[in-house]
């Protein structure tokens, strides 16, 4: 991030990427309760992710 002409939108991206990808190992794994309530909240995450990259 510190390099001029860094694309700041990707790097967001891809960070919120890995956050889905470790609820639904962490879902399977260790067989998350809570699922429909914390899918609310990915779904939200990923509205940003396309919001992000429509922008």
């Amino acid at each position: 991030m510190q390099i001029d002409g860094a694309l700041i939108s990707v790097i967001s991206v891809l960070r919120r990427t890995n956050l889905v990808m470790v609820f639904a190992l962490s879902a399977l794994l260790f067989r998350e309760r809570f699922i429909p309530q914390k899918m609310l909240a990915i779904g939200g995450v990923l509205l940003g992710i396309v919001l992000t990259l429509l922008h």
